[in-house]
């Protein structure tokens, strides 16, 4: 059992993107031609978002649709420039060619430096990624999956049934960091109240200490109002005999006062 503060977990760090994967059919019947998937999203190492666009352009003659087809793609950055480039080839079954190569994208970084991610458009003579058939309409061709995630703040504390501290993120990320720990006495009637929720012992043998779940200790419910512990009966009793003794300190003070009066009134008359 140690203190615990919240002090090291206020923020986490951002996760750089090291992949990107698509997914989806890049139409031979798509009237222009041409296809884009905008607000592509990557991190770099530091947890800074940057948002790019890819789009994808038809290089095939579409005149000849049992041929194998290409489609050349460039991404770019929000300023316009082009950070990959290349051909993606589709046998006459649609599936990637097998001359299919892989592509990488270069991030430039502020420091100078660059951080490499791959790109994943699926792979040769399978159909787990994009694909190339003639649709007669648009492409469908978007992002399946991109890792990495930006930097997380603290948002929520919260205990879980086990008495876990469960800590929530600005990034939609969770962590579990430590356990409350619990205490049973043997005999409560030995504990002091102190004020504030606080108790001391001043007697009987030593706590047992735990965690939820464990040995004689229960659940934790967390973020719950604790109900009344004390007798209610008991209590209004005692509120009303209180009452009484007021109602009754208050005759004694009112007849006091008359009697006074009577006597300020019997010398007034002499």
């Amino acid at each position: 059992m140690a203190p615990f503060s919240l002090a090291p977990y206020r923020s986490i760090p951002g996760v750089a993107t090291t992949s990107i994967s698509f997914d989806g059919t890049l139409s031979t019947g798509d009237a222009d031609r041409s296809h884009s998937i905008p607000g592509l999203s990557v991190y770099d190492r530091d947890g800074v978002l940057h948002t790019l666009s890819m789009t994808f352009t038809d290089q095939s003659d579409p005149q000849l649709s049992t041929a194998d087809h290409a489609w050349s793609y460039n991404l770019r950055d929000d300023d316009g420039n082009r950070l990959a480039t290349g051909v993606l080839r589709f046998g006459v079954d649609g599936a990637p060619a097998q001359d299919a190569a892989p592509a990488v994208l270069t991030l430039a970084l502020p420091d100078g430096s660059s951080q490499e991610i791959a790109l994943n458009f699926g792979s040769a003579g399978k159909f787990d990624g994009l694909t190339s058939f003639s649709l007669g309409s648009d492409s469908t061709a978007k992002v399946l999956d991109s890792d990495g995630m930006a930097r997380g703040t603290l948002t929520e504390t919260s205990f879980d049934a086990d008495g876990a501290i469960r800590l929530e993120y600005s990034n939609g990320e969770d962590r579990t960091a430590g356990n409350l720990a619990l205490a049973w006495f043997e005999y409560p009637q030995d504990l002091k109240a102190e004020g504030g929720n606080l108790w001391s012992m001043v007697g009987g043998p030593a706590p047992l200490i735990g965690t939820a779940r464990s040995a004689m200790f229960g659940t934790v419910a967390g973020g719950q109002v604790e109900a009344s512990n004390v007798d209610l009966t008991a209590q209004f009793s005692e509120l009303i005999v209180t009452q009484r003794g007021y109602q009754a300190s208050s005759q004694v003070v009112t007849t006091a006062n008359e009697m006074m009066q009577q006597l300020f009134d019997m010398r007034g008359r002499r």
